[in-house]
């Protein structure tokens, strides 16, 4: 199966860095990322550790997440956007630094009166047994139905639009909804607004669309990351 292109604005690909130009544990910080779709790419920022990893998950290369941020050159691109889908092909694999949430994703749309964070939820001593995902409110989170255990690779992802409630979908199961989430300061893929919020762990593929993907492009996403990247 392919990669549904319809609507799709945004194809960040880790495995294709080592051919663009990037060596093994090269630093991500301050540098421009290539987007395989859109022009304006990613920038490396808000941090201390984000590197390509030739050695990621089978013969690709990954983003290895420690305290870094990769923000969008143009994040007013999404003002525009009415809906919006991000489905992120990643795997946890550290610990939570002294915060609950690490982000795995942010940004405003809809003229900046919606907005989208992505979160994996941990608990502080990081002890392996609570390890959530979900969304950010402002004031709560909202969880989606599975997990996001360490060191296990996982496509997630969240659909939203600003008339309708969202939905959360693992790998390629339907996993809850949520009615209430918010941008946080970084922009981006990785971070929210603090050090204490950065995401630890391997970064494979991330998909945006400036629209709600129905279930079944939902799931023939997954299952083409699936297929590239790991059995589910």
């Amino acid at each position: 199966m392919a990669i549904v292109t319809d609507g799709l604005t945004y194809n960040l690909d880790a495995s294709v860095l080592l051919l663009s130009g990037f060596s093994d544990n090269q630093t991500l910080l301050d540098a421009y990322v290539p987007d395989e779709v859109n022009v304006n790419g990613w920038y490396g920022s808000a941090g201390y550790s984000l590197y390509v990893a030739a050695s990621g998950q089978g013969s690709n290369s990954v983003i290895r997440f420690n305290t870094g941020n990769l923000a969008f050159k143009n994040p007013d691109e999404f003002l525009s956007y009415t809906a919006l889908t991000v489905q992120i092909a990643a795997k946890r694999t550290g610990a939570s630094y002294t915060n609950t949430w690490m982000g795995l994703f942010s940004t405003w749309f809809n003229y900046a009166e919606s907005g989208l964070t992505i979160l994996a939820i941990t608990d502080n001593a990081n002890t392996r047994n609570y390890s959530g995902w979900g969304t950010y409110g402002g004031i709560t989170t909202t969880q989606s139905t599975s997990s996001m255990p360490l060191d296990t690779p996982i496509v997630v992802t969240a659909t939203i639009s600003p008339a309708t409630s969202g939905s959360f979908y693992t790998n390629s199961t339907s996993t809850g909804t949520f009615t209430n989430s918010k941008a946080q300061g970084y922009f981006g893929v990785g971070g929210l607004e603090s050090a204490q919020g950065f995401f630890v762990g391997d970064l494979y593929q991330v998909l945006i669309y400036n629209r709600e993907l129905s279930e079944a492009e939902i799931i023939q996403n997954a299952e083409t990351l699936r297929d590239k990247w790991f059995s589910i």
